[in-house]
């Protein structure tokens, strides 16, 4: 998980688009150590919410614009409250740069193998 967020981070960069953090949720959220590990391997920070019920939470946040009880997207921050901030760890993150590497190669040599796998599996 943790390289597929790298990943999908580092192609973002790419597109000019540099995210300061991410908004964590769900079960995996609950274990410190994993949280740390995700942190380091993307090397951002994790922003975990105290509430943490997902979907249906944004979605009564978009309700609440939709009748005016929150003037636009901007009140987001008064709904989502952070409960905990996993900074990564530099020093760590360099452990993960050789798997990260194996990661990539893999995704890149199997790619075209998924696109095949998914085609025969809409036919």
């Amino acid at each position: 998980m943790g390289y597929g967020i790298r990943h999908n981070l580092e192609v973002m960069e790419e597109e000019g688009v540099k995210p300061g953090r991410i908004l964590a949720t769900g079960g995996g959220t609950k274990n410190d150590l994993w949280m740390q590990i995700v942190a380091d391997i993307a090397r951002v920070e994790l922003a975990i919410p105290k509430e943490q019920i997902g979907a249906s939470y944004g979605d009564a946040f978009m309700a609440g614009v939709g009748v005016g009880l929150f003037q636009d997207l901007a009140d987001i921050d008064r709904w989502v409250q952070i409960g905990k901030i996993v900074q990564p760890d530099l020093e760590a993150s360099g452990k993960y740069d050789f798997n990260y590497r194996l990661f990539r190669s893999l995704y890149e040599n199997t790619k075209p193998l998924m696109h095949e796998l998914s085609d025969s599996l809409s036919e």
